[in-house]
C-alpha cells in the first residue's frame, strides 16, 4: 500500500486512473499477476519493456495502462509491449467486464487467434460476452487469426459496447476484417479516430451489430477493403477511406434495420470506390464514381479530393468547407469539412463570425463518460453565452443553458441520463458567435 500511495502522490490524479495503482517491470513481475492480484478499480501502471505474455482481465474493471496515461507521451506507447507467442489471443476481455474497463498506451503483437465460426478468436485483443471495453492509444500490429470464417486478426469486438480510439492497426492478417472485426450482437460500438493500413484481409468488417459509428478515421492501403458492413447498422462519419485494393466501402442488407448513413466523409482512389445496395444513404461526402447513384445524396462530389501525402487536405481540395452546414464547425471556426481531417484555416479576429482564442472550451471531466461529465471553459470577455449540443450526424439535441456570465473560469455539470451512448459535440457561443466545438463520447 505504501507504494501505490508513493506513485499517487509522485504523478497525482488523473483522470482514467483507478483507486489503487499496482506498478509492474519487466523482470520483476508481469502484467498477468498484477492484474489476478488487483482489486475492481485498481490500475495495473505498466513500466516500460516488452513483456512475453497473453493476458486476461478475468472478469475485473481495471485500468491496464502504460505511462503514456500519466504523461501522454506516445514514445511509451511504442516502448511498452505485449508481445504474445503466437498461440493465442494477447489481450482477452471476455468474461463480461463491466463500464470503466480499459486497456491504454500499449503495443500488441504477435498474437495468433485460432477457432472455428462461431467460436472465432482475435489474435491481438479479443473483446467477447458482454464486456463493455475500451481500447485506446494502441498500435496492434503483426497479429493473425486462423481457422474457418476467421475474421478480426488485430481486435474482435464480438458482442458487447466497446470504444477504439486513437489507434493504430496494421499488418494484422485474416480472410475477412484485418484490423477490426466488429460483430455478433456489438451495440453501439465506437471506432474513432483510428489510422488502419496495411492489414491484409482489409480493414474494418461490421456484421450482424446494430447502431455502429466509425468516426474521424484514415483507413488507407488495405488488401480487399476498406469498411465492410453487412446485416447491421452503421455510420460513417468525417472518415478519409483511400487506396485500398478493392472496394472503399461494402455494404449489403437483409432486414429492414440494415443501413449504412455516410457523411462528410471521404471515399477516393480505391480500386473501386463502392459495393453497395440501395439502402446505403451518403450525404456531404466525396465518393468517387458515385454520382449517378440513388443514394448519392444531398451535398456529395464526385470529384479528385486533392489530399496531401498524408491524406490531409490541401489548401484548393473541393472539401474543404463542404461537410454539412448543420455539423459542428471544425476546431478553427469554419464550415465542417468533408473528411478524418480538417484544413486549419487561419483565424482572423476581424472575422465577425469567430472570437479570439482565447475563449477556450477545454476538455471535459470524464471522457468517454456514464451519464454524468464537467465541462470547463475559460472567456476572456463577458457577455451572454450559450453551451449546446448536437449529435454525431450534427443535429441539435439540446441547449444547456443560455445566460451572462462574466469572464474567468467556468465549469457545468451535465447529466446526460436521458441520452443514448454515442459520440456528440458540445459547441460554446459567445454573444452568438462561435467559441469552440469540441467532442465528447458518452458511454452507458
Amino acid at each position: 500500500m505504501q507504494l501505490r500511495q508513493m506513485i499517487f502522490l509522485l504523478f497525482g490524479s488523473a483522470a482514467l486512473l483507478g483507486a489503487g495503482i499496482i506498478p509492474v517491470q519487466p523482470g520483476i513481475s508481469t502484467i498477468q499477476t498484477a492484474i489476478d492480484g488487483a482489486d475492481a478499480g485498481d490500475t495495473v501502471l505498466v513500466q516500460p519493456g516488452i513483456y512475453e505474455e497473453s493476458i486476461d482481465f478475468h472478469g475485473k474493471q481495471l485500468v491496464v495502462a502504460s505511462l503514456f496515461i500519466m504523461t501522454k507521451d506516445t514514445s511509451y506507447i511504442s516502448q511498452t509491449v505485449i508481445q504474445g507467442n503466437r498461440d493465442t489471443s494477447v489481450v482477452s476481455i471476455q468474461s463480461n467486464e463491466p463500464e470503466g474497463t480499459r486497456l491504454i498506451g500499449f503495443t500488441i503483437r504477435q498474437g495468433l487467434g485460432k477457432g472455428n465460426w462461431p467460436n472465432v478468436r482475435a489474435g491481438g485483443i479479443h473483446v467477447d460476452g458482454a464486456s463493455r471495453a475500451e481500447i485506446r492509444y494502441c498500435y496492434i500490429y503483426d497479429n493473425e487469426s486462423t481457422g474457418s470464417s476467421n475474421r478480426g486478426a488485430g481486435i474482435t469486438l464480438d458482442s458487447g459496447t466497446s470504444l477504439v480510439s486513437n489507434c493504430r492497426l496494421y499488418d494484422n492478417r485474416t480472410d475477412w476484417g484485418g484490423a477490426i472485426w466488429v460483430g455478433n450482437g456489438s451495440y453501439k460500438t465506437v471506432i474513432d479516430s483510428c489510422e488502419i493500413f496495411g492489414n491484409p484481409g482489409g480493414g474494418i468488417m461490421i456484421t450482424y451489430a446494430t447502431d455502429i459509428t466509425v468516426s474521424r478515421s484514415v483507413i488507407h492501403d488495405n488488401s480487399q477493403y476498406g469498411i465492410k458492413n453487412g446485416l447491421g447498422s452503421a455510420v460513417f462519419l468525417h472518415n478519409t477511406i483511400v487506396n485500398n485494393q478493392g472496394s472503399g466501402f461494402i455494404h449489403f442488407s437483409q432486414d429492414a434495420g440494415d443501413s449504412l448513413v455516410i457523411l462528410n466523409s471521404i471515399i477516393s482512389a480505391n480500386t473501386d470506390s463502392f459495393d453497395t445496395d440501395t439502402t446505403a444513404i451518403a450525404r456531404y461526402s466525396l465518393i468517387e464514381k458515385a454520382a449517378a447513384k440513388s443514394w448519392f445524396g444531398t451535398g456529395c462530389l464526385d470529384t479528385d479530393p486533392l489530399l496531401a501525402d498524408d491524406y490531409r487536405l490541401t489548401e484548393n481540395s473541393p472539401a474543404v468547407n463542404s461537410g454539412d452546414p448543420d455539423s459542428p464547425l471544425d476546431p478553427d471556426g469554419s464550415r465542417a469539412d468533408m473528411g478524418a481531417h480538417y484544413f486549419d484555416h487561419p483565424i482572423s479576429i476581424a472575422d465577425n463570425q469567430l472570437v479570439p482564442a482565447k475563449f477556450d472550451l477545454q476538455a471535459n471531466y470524464p471522457n468517454p463518460f456514464n451519464a454524468r461529465t464537467t465541462i470547463r471553459y475559460h472567456l476572456s470577455q463577458s457577455g451572454q453565452i450559450r453551451l449546446s449540443l448536437f449529435d454525431i450526424n450534427g443535429r441539435w439535441v439540446d441547449d444547456l443553458f443560455s445566460m451572462y456570465q462574466t469572464a474567468g473560469q467556468h465549469e457545468y455539470s451535465y447529466n446526460a441520463d436521458r441520452l443514448s451512448s454515442g459520440v456528440y459535440f458540445i459547441r460554446l457561443r459567445h454573444e452568438n458567435r462561435l467559441v469552440s466545438t469540441r467532442k465528447i463520447l458518452l458511454v452507458k
